[in-house]
């Protein structure tokens, strides 16, 4: 149509724009030679973003991922890990995006439990690399059985894991993986996983770090919160700790609306 004497797009719903270029994008591309790679890299990246940007205390450290050695093997630690005195977080990125079918079919007992089944396989691997860890196996970093280690899974979208149907149905599978790899079935009492999205973790490193990872985790892997997802948790039990969260980058945010708008003025 026609605006200030210009031809213009009209978009009456904004959001179906945002998910053009978002999740429209992604399908068109995720298949092309070295995506999987490179997007799983670029994610892992933005997570260290967000671990600097939330953390503002001298009591919290930031690890990143490195490189050590297993006999003749060649092994990565976990993606990063958000340490304080008492407390130690084993995060593990990942991209994968749960089905459509299986969001739409909750019913569908096969869709829904092959998704699982690849989430359990994500937390066997944060477990593996803590088994490692605490073997000593980890390069500048030995093992403090004082320090209590949580691991957790941050996916790119929310996997919407929560209820005690498709919790038990996840711990069954993780249980199953465990062990198949021969990992200590202990380590899921000692160390109950947590699985969220990026959107949940941004804010709870923000209230990780003024209240306490064991504060906020050590009461989240509780019984009575176990299958509750971390948003529902943070908002219902972390209230007091609200203030202390904020939009992580809204200078980059800004940045990019005004160079849009910049670009579209001088056309």
């Amino acid at each position: 149509m026609k605006y200030e004497k210009r031809d213009c797009l009209v978009c009456p719903a904004p959001t179906l724009l945002f998910w053009r270029f978002t999740s429209g994008v992604y399908y068109e591309i995720y298949k092309s030679t070295g995506f999987e790679n490179a997007f799983g890299k670029a994610f892992q990246w933005y997570t260290g973003q967000v671990l600097e940007k939330g953390t503002k205390t001298d009591r919290t450290r930031i690890y990143p991922e490195e490189e050590y050695s297993v006999g003749k093997f060649k092994k990565q630690t976990v993606d990063w890990r958000l340490e304080q005195k008492n407390a130690v977080l084993f995060i593990e990125c990942k991209t994968k995006r749960m089905t459509h079918e299986a969001k739409i079919q909750l019913g569908h007992h096969d869709s829904l439990a092959s998704e699982l089944d690849k989430m359990a396989a994500m937390i066997v691997q944060v477990y593996k690399a803590i088994k490692d860890y605490r073997e000593g196996r980890y390069p500048n970093h030995a093992f403090d059985p004082g320090r209590k280690i949580y691991p957790m899974v941050v996916t790119l979208e929310d996997w919407f894991l929560m209820g005690p149907t498709v919790f038990k149905h996840l711990d069954e599978e993780v249980r199953k993986r465990m062990d198949k790899e021969r990992v200590p079935l202990d380590f899921l009492n000692e160390m109950p996983f947590t699985v969220c999205s990026m959107n949940e973790f941004e804010q709870a490193v923000q209230v990780m770090d003024h209240a306490g990872i064991s504060t906020v985790m050590g009461s989240k892997i509780q019984l009575e919160t176990r299958d509750w997802t971390l948003s529902a948790y943070l908002r219902e039990k972390c209230q007091q700790y609200s203030s202390c969260t904020q939009f992580l980058f809204e200078d980059e945010f800004n940045a990019i609306g005004a160079k849009a708008i910049r670009e579209w003025q001088s056309e």
